[in-house]
C-alpha cells in the first residue's frame, strides 16, 4: 500500500469524508487572493464571514486565475481543524499583501496564532510601473533613449535564472532592457519614483503557524493523539560553532563572579560550584529560529558579517553587562570564537531547478499556439492563445495526461486524436496509422513529429520545421518547434479559436517536462516544515496540493500523505514527482539494509 493518496476534488468536499481528528499536521500552499481589493470588498468580506457564509469575491488573482480570487475562507480551515488532532499544528503559506486575511480566516475557524515564520528568497522581482515614464505617456511626451541593452527572453511563471541571468524557461516573448530620460518637468520631478502594489521586491513570504487547542493538560494530549508540540531538535540548524554561549563552564566547575556580592541561589548559575557535575553538552545545532532562507548570494549578502578579532583584553571578557533585564547586572561579556554571515544563524533550504523537475523526465511538453494569419502582425507568446499538453512518454503509445489552457478539450479527447480514432471510428484530424503510434517516443523531437504528423494530416497550407536554435530538425533535439498554416476545425474549435481566423497560424514546441504550477516550493523547505510540527510516521495533510511538493517532501522524512486538488491538470505531475521521491527514498531503504559482508579473520594472512 502506497504512502500517499491523491484525491482530486473541491478540499471542503474532500475533506468532510476524512474522519475528525485524523491526520497529525496540515502544511499547504493555498491561493493568496492576489486580486484587486478594496475597502467595501473587505467589509463584505467580513460581514459574510462573521455571518458563517463563504464570501465569494469576482475578481481574478495571480496571473489572472479564478481561484486566486481571494483567500480561503473559515469554511475551508473549519474542515481542516476538524480532521486535524488536538493540538495539532497547521504551516500556511500567505501573501505579505493578504496575510491579515489568512489568518482572520483561521482564526474564525477555531485556530490559535502563533508567531509566523518567514521565508526568504532572493528569486523575487518588483512589478512597479515608473511614474516618471507614466507624467510623459499621459502628456504624450517622447523619451529620449539613453541606452539599450541585449534582448532577453520573458520568463513563464515559475521559471529560473540561468548563469547568464537569462529566465529559462521562455515562451517566446522577448524584452529589450532600454534607458530613457524624462522628459516632461513632472517626469523629470518624479523621476525615479515608482508606485504598485508590488513596487519593492519581493523577498519574503510568511508561513502562518496556526494550532489546534489541545485537550486538557499539554502531557496528556501528548500522550493521547501524539500531537502539540514542536520537533526542535530535529530542526536544528547545523553547526560547528561552539554553542555554551557563556552559560556553562567547559570544565562544569563555574565559580562566582568578581565583585557580586549576593551569596546562595540569589546567584542563579553563577553561584559557586552550580554547575560543577552539570558540564556543557554542545548540541546537535542552533536552536530553529522563525526565519528560514534560501542560501542564494543575494539573500547571504544582506545579512551582516561578524568577525573576531581576538584582541580583547581578559578584563574586558570578564566585565560585568549593566542593565540587562533578565539576569540584573551579573550577565559576563563573551567574546565567541566563530564569524561569518549571520545567515548561518537560521536553517538553509535551497531552491533548484532539478528538485522542482525531479520525476519529469517521463514527460514531455508541447506547446500550441495560434495566430489569425489573415492580420499583418504575428505576435506569439500570448498566454490566451496557448495550450500546453503534457505528454507521457513511457508507453509504446504517446499520452496525454494534462491539458492546460486549450479551451474546448480535454486530455480524453487529445488521446481520442492521437489514438487515431473517436466515437465514429474516425481520427478527428483523419485517419492515422495505427502502426506509426505504436513506435518508442521517448524524446521532445520525436514527440512532436507524431503531433505535426496528426494536425497536419490533409490540412497544412504550409509548414516550416527548425530545431529551438535553429536549423533542421534534429531527431534527439532538446527542445524542437515549427510553424505552419491550417485550416483544422478540430484544431480551432480544441484551442477555442473561430473560423473566422482561418487559415490558422500555428507554432508547435516540445520539450522535456518541467513544473508548470507557478508556485513550486523547494523540497527541503517543505521537508524541514513536515518535520518541525508532525510526529514520526505520522499523516500529513495538504488540501491545496498543486504540483505535490508537500507530498515529495513527506515521501522524504517517511510521513504518511494525504493530498487534494481541484485542477486535474496537476495531478499527474504531483503523482510523478511523489513517486519519484518515493523510489529514491526505497532504494536507499533497501540499500541500507544489506548487511555488510562479514570480514575474513584471516584474509591477507601469508602462508
Amino acid at each position: 500500500m502506497k504512502p500517499y493518496t491523491i484525491i482530486h476534488g473541491d478540499c471542503i468536499s474532500e475533506m468532510s469524508k476524512l474522519p475528525a481528528n485524523s491526520v497529525d499536521s496540515i502544511v499547504c500552499d493555498p491561493p493568496y487572493g492576489l486580486s484587486e481589493h478594496g475597502t467595501p470588498d473587505i467589509i463584505a468580506c467580513m460581514t459574510a464571514w462573521m455571518a458563517g457564509v463563504p464570501y465569494l469575491h469576482k475578481k481574478a488573482g495571480f496571473m489572472g486565475n479564478t481561484w486566486d480570487s481571494f483567500v480561503p475562507g473559515p469554511e475551508v480551515w473549519r474542515e481542516c481543524i476538524r480532521v486535524l488532532k488536538p493540538g495539532g499544528y497547521m504551516l500556511v503559506f500567505a501573501s505579505t499583501r493578504t496575510d491579515d486575511l489568512m489568518s482572520m480566516a483561521c482564526r474564525l475557524a477555531g485556530f490559535r496564532k502563533h508567531p509566523f515564520l518567514a521565508w526568504i528568497f532572493g528569486s523575487g522581482f518588483p512589478k512597479a510601473a515608473n511614474l516618471g515614464k507614466a507624467f510623459d505617456k499621459e502628456a504624450g511626451a517622447k523619451r529620449e533613449v539613453i541606452s539599450t541593452g541585449a534582448a532577453v527572453k520573458r520568463m513563464i511563471p515559475g521559471a529560473d535564472q540561468n548563469d547568464t541571468g537569462s529566465w529559462i524557461p521562455d515562451n517566446g516573448r522577448e524584452y529589450v532592457p532600454t534607458v530613457t530620460a524624462p522628459t516632461t518637468n513632472d517626469a523629470k520631478q518624479w523621476d525615479g519614483w515608482a508606485y504598485g502594489l508590488q513596487a519593492l521586491k519581493p523577498a519574503m513570504e510568511p508561513i502562518l503557524m496556526f494550532q489546534k487547542p489541545h485537550v486538557g493538560r499539554m502531557t496528556d494530549n501528548v500522550r493521547k493523539f501524539g500531537t502539540g508540540a514542536i520537533n526542535i531538535d530535529a530542526c536544528r540548524v547545523p553547526t560547528d560553532d561552539n554553542l555554551n554561549g557563556g552559560a556553562y563552564a567547559e570544565d562544569g566547575g563555574r565559580t562566582s563572579l568578581d565583585g557580586d556580592e549576593r551569596v546562595g541561589a540569589a546567584q542563579g548559575m553563577f553561584q559557586a560550584g552550580k554547575t560543577a557535575v552539570a558540564a556543557f553538552v554542545q548540541p546537535e545545532g542552533r536552536w530553529p529560529a522563525n526565519i528560514i532562507h534560501d542560501g542564494s548570494d543575494e539573500v547571504v549578502a544582506a545579512f551582516p558579517e561578524s568577525s573576531v578579532t581576538g584582541k580583547r583584553t581578559p578584563d574586558s571578557k570578564a566585565a560585568i553587562v549593566r542593565g540587562t533585564t533578565w539576569l540584573a547586572d551579573n550577565h559576563q561579556s563573551t567574546e565567541y570564537a566563530d564569524s561569518g554571515s549571520a545567515a548561518r544563524f537560521f536553517y538553509c533550504a535551497k531552491a533548484s531547478k532539478s528538485d522542482r523537475n525531479s520525476g519529469l523526465d517521463g514527460f514531455v511538453e508541447v506547446v500550441i499556439e495560434w495566430n489569425d494569419s489573415t492580420t499583418g502582425e504575428i505576435k506569439w507568446g500570448v498566454e490566451a492563445r496557448q495550450a500546453r499538453l503534457w505528454v507521457a512518454t513511457e508507453q509504446s503509445v504517446p499520452r496525454v495526461t494534462a491539458v492546460f489552457g486549450a479551451k474546448n478539450s480535454s486530455a480524453t479527447e487529445w488521446n481520442t486524436m492521437l489514438s487515431g480514432k473517436s466515437t465514429t471510428g474516425q481520427s478527428p484530424l483523419g485517419s492515422m496509422s495505427t502502426t506509426a503510434t505504436r513506435k518508442s517516443y521517448t524524446t521532445p523531437s520525436k514527440i512532436l513529429s507524431f503531433f505535426q504528423n496528426c494536425i497536419t494530416n490533409g490540412n497544412t497550407v504550409g509548414a516550416n520545421y527548425e530545431t529551438a536554435s535553429g536549423g533542421s530538425p534534429v531527431e534527439n533535439a532538446g527542445s524542437y518547434s515549427a510553424s505552419m498554416l491550417t485550416t483544422n476545425e478540430w484544431m480551432a474549435s480544441a484551442l477555442g479559436a473561430s473560423r473566422a481566423v482561418w487559415p490558422m497560424r500555428l507554432k508547435l514546441s516540445a520539450s522535456v517536462g518541467q513544473s508548470s504550477h507557478p508556485t513550486v516550493k523547494p523540497t527541503d523547505l517543505m521537508a524541514y516544515l513536515c518535520r518541525l510540527v508532525t510526529p514520526p510516521g505520522g499523516v500529513v495533510l495538504d488540501p491545496f496540493m498543486g504540483s505535490g511538493s508537500t507530498g515529495k517532501a513527506c515521501m522524504r522524512e517517511g510521513f504518511e500523505f494525504i493530498g487534494i486538488d481541484m485542477t486535474a491538470e496537476y495531478l499527474p505531475i504531483a503523482q510523478a514527482r511523489i513517486e519519484h521521491e518515493l523510489a529514491k527514498v526505497t532504494a536507499a531503504a533497501e540499500l541500507a539494509a544489506i548487511p555488510a559482508p562479514q570480514l575474513d579473520m584471516f584474509a591477507g594472512e601469508v602462508a
